[in-house]
């Protein structure tokens, strides 16, 4: 098989992403929504006294993984998704995944800590944080998974 061959058939094929021209846009806004939440709370996060130290604790436990695995895969996805690549479906796919886990955990930890108690506030933000993550997540995790089975699909018919 030719380069240019080879290169034709790692590339998404681009009807497909007609029906997911929104993915991209809306993998980089997640990625923004993550840098801004952790903006947020590490400037006003520790301040908030109902914070409890295992609240803060629990929560500095995500900075690494939301900021340093989560908000890359989110941005090369849209970046691959934007270019044709095939890395791009893999990539919304493990961020969507990651993101679900992140949202459950999250969820986990807030009804045990009774932090959907303490005011609706509190719950109304939190509740939003995890909708955002899980609604999120799934989207990325089902479109992902669309798009590479199309491309898989897409491989199998040419090389019949």
């Amino acid at each position: 098989m030719d380069t240019k061959t080879a290169k034709k058939q790692s590339e998404i094929p681009g009807n497909i992403l007609l029906y997911y021209k929104w993915l991209p846009i809306s993998l980089v806004a997640a990625a923004l929504g993550f840098i801004i939440f952790w903006l947020y709370f590490l400037i006003s996060g520790h301040s908030d006294p109902r914070n409890t130290e295992i609240h803060l604790a629990f929560e500095m436990s995500f900075f690494l993984p939301d900021i340093f695995w989560i908000t890359p895969l989110l941005l090369l996805s849209a970046f691959w998704l934007k270019k044709g690549n095939e890395k791009g479906p893999a990539a919304s796919t493990a961020a969507g995944g990651a993101m679900v886990f992140l949202g459950l955990v999250d969820i986990s930890f807030n009804l045990q800590q009774g932090i959907y108690a303490r005011s609706l506030s509190d719950a109304m933000f939190n509740g939003l944080v995890n909708l955002f993550t899980i609604g999120f997540g799934l989207v990325f995790l089902i479109a992902g998974g669309k798009l590479a089975v199309s491309h898989i699909h897409k491989k199998t018919l040419t090389s019949s």
